[in-house]
């Protein structure tokens, strides 16, 4: 799959562009007008910067006019793709560029019919707008599955550029749908390198190696450990040197009434025999203090779950007084916002048609979702945002719970904007119990 800026900003374009992950750019005139430049100028630069299609988009609305417009913008460079508008008009015009070998990407396209259209026109690339189709309560996945499976019927070369792009999880879908590119904001494009499980895995192998005290870098043929190829880490020796220094120079604890102090030991009369009674003692304070802290864990866990449950009881009261499968969609929401401090919760139903507030999903999603055909999962799967609508950008973990619905599979979805809300790791009791009432 190919993945294109949607910028005109050259400097955040640059930025991007080196991680040579960067297939081609469109452009619009919003974007032209907020960059505030000519668009001659922008549309050069970005071509010098993007060996990639870069989409510069005609501004007439007649058929002469978008040719006359169109031949100036693709003699800017030779992989400018010229952007016409899903019109009787543009599909007209983008017949003769095609007649001409001028590359084109309609677009504004909101039904497979017209991209059917586009293709018969013989455009170079069709751009169904998905974030927009699901502003209205449309699925825009659904459609881009209904072109995928007509252009696969009549082997039309026309490529699927998924725009209107909102969330990482868009991509992710549009992929699994058979989009050839999608065209995503920078910020989009940006997120998908992040993931807040690789953040905190990260960290933790980073401070596991800096406690090595070694380098991969340093002299020879191996990781050596830092410093001038020294033998021990920098924090000292470790316990077999520790232990043969002593045999060879007892004096060295013995003679040394600060150390033995600092250690918890006690030198005896005979200054023989070294006392570890003071270092025991501390090691059991210790050891007291620490099982002290952990039952004041439990303690708190078990008055959480408590009210986790009572909260729960709640929920599942409220659940069953909701008018109907709509009325039940707002509910849950509200629960898990109100009474659970969530960001979301959201229902799916698989199947061609799902209830008012219910999100349809394609036959064998929840499937996909669940694996191993579990009924639960706990923690994060970007696949599944779009279950959550317009506050899947904020959802950092969650839990999905399999339904078994008189309608079809269905889905229950919490989503927390921590991410640790949710992990494998969480209760599942509360979730399970909501999902089968």
């Amino acid at each position: 799959m190919q993945l294109f800026l949607d910028t005109t900003d050259v400097v955040v374009l640059k930025d991007l562009a080196a991680t040579g992950l960067v297939d081609g750019v469109t452009t619009n005139p919003t974007l032209i007008a907020k960059s505030g430049r000519p668009m001659f100028d922008v549309i050069a630069e970005i071509c010098e910067l993007v060996e990639g299609p870069v989409s510069a988009e005609v501004a007439a609305t007649d058929v002469a006019g978008m040719l006359a417009e169109g031949a100036r913008l693709a003699a800017i460079a030779p992989n400018v793709v010229v952007k016409v508008p899903l019109t009787r008009e543009g599909l007209v015009a983008t017949s003769e560029f095609a007649v001409q070998g001028i590359q084109t990407n309609v677009t504004l396209c909101f039904s497979a019919a017209q991209a059917l259209l586009a293709a018969k026109a013989g455009a170079s690339y069709i751009s169904p707008f998905i974030g927009r189709l699901d502003d209205h309560g449309a699925d825009g996945m659904d459609l881009i599955t209904e072109i995928r499976a007509i252009y696969d019927n009549y082997d039309f070369d026309t490529e699927i550029l998924a725009a209107s792009i909102r969330n990482p999880a868009h991509v992710t879908a549009a992929a699994l749908c058979g989009a050839d590119c999608a065209t995503l904001p920078p910020d989009v494009f940006a997120a998908l390198f992040k993931h807040p499980l690789t953040e905190k895995g990260l960290s933790q192998f980073l401070s596991d190696w800096a406690a090595t005290g070694q380098s991969i870098l340093g002299t020879g043929g191996a990781a050596t450990m830092s410093g001038a190829g020294e033998a021990e880490p920098q924090d000292g020796p470790g316990p077999e040197s520790v232990r043969a220094a002593l045999l060879r120079r007892p004096d060295i604890l013995t003679g040394d009434p600060e150390t033995l102090q600092a250690l918890g030991l006690a030198l005896r009369p005979d200054a023989r025999v070294v006392e570890f009674g003071p270092a025991a003692l501390a090691r059991v304070s210790e050891a007291a203090r620490a099982e002290s802290e952990a039952r004041a864990r439990l303690e708190a866990v078990a008055r959480a779950n408590f009210v986790a449950q009572a909260q729960t009881r709640e929920a599942v009261i409220d659940l069953i007084d909701a008018a109907g499968p709509a009325d039940l969609a707002l509910r849950l929401d509200e629960i898990a916002r109100a009474r659970f401090g969530l960001q979301a919760g959201a229902l799916g139903l698989e199947g061609p048609e799902a209830p008012e507030g219910w999100r349809r999903l394609p036959p064998g999603a929840i499937s996909q979702l669940l694996e191993d055909d579990a009924d639960l999962l706990l923690g994060f799967r970007a696949t599944a945002l779009g279950l959550f609508g317009d506050q899947a950008p904020f959802i950092r973990s969650m839990a999905l719970a399999r339904l078994d619905l008189p309608g079809g599979p269905g889905l229950m979805g919490f989503g927390s904007g921590d991410p640790e809300g949710f992990t494998p790791d969480t209760g599942p009791e509360p979730v399970a119990f909501m999902a089968g009432v």
